[in-house]
């Protein structure tokens, strides 16, 4: 249990980690604010959609963790988590996805193969660095 803890907030702020930095450049450097929210409106807002989608990635990460039985806790799960954080305003942009159910599906289903195709890798690569029995008699 503390394993899926200490995933779940290492996941949280290193997706939120891209939203801030790129919100925050986008508000003090380019002057970016929204009229009817103000500045910092703008910014807690792109946040909060930013932390519903942390959190539709978190399902799929859990969810692949405990099928799987893989720590996720690795750097795959970190550049996953960080290219996610990094992707969720261009999946915004989608016209294709234009109802609410839609982006959030789409972006189930997006996290779970990412998720997964980690997953997978950690396991190959676990397998083949430990050693063989023969080996470890030597």
């Amino acid at each position: 249990m503390s394993t899926i803890i200490r995933t779940v907030i290492t996941s949280l702020l290193l997706f939120m980690l891209p939203i801030t930095a790129y919100q925050a450049y986008k508000i003090l450097f380019i002057g970016s604010c929204d009229p009817k929210f103000g500045c910092w409106g703008t910014f807690e807002l792109s946040l909060l959609i930013g932390s519903a989608y942390c959190f539709i990635s978190l399902v799929a990460l859990i969810t692949v963790q405990l099928v799987s039985k893989v720590n996720m806790l690795n750097v795959l799960a970190v550049l996953v988590t960080l290219l996610l954080g990094a992707a969720h305003w261009f999946v915004l942009s989608i016209e294709l996805l234009d109802s609410l159910t839609m982006q959030v599906l789409f972006w189930l289903a997006l996290s779970g193969v990412l998720y997964s195709l980690a997953a997978v890798i950690s396991k190959k690569y676990n397998k083949q660095s430990q050693p063989t029995r023969t080996a470890q008699l030597l």
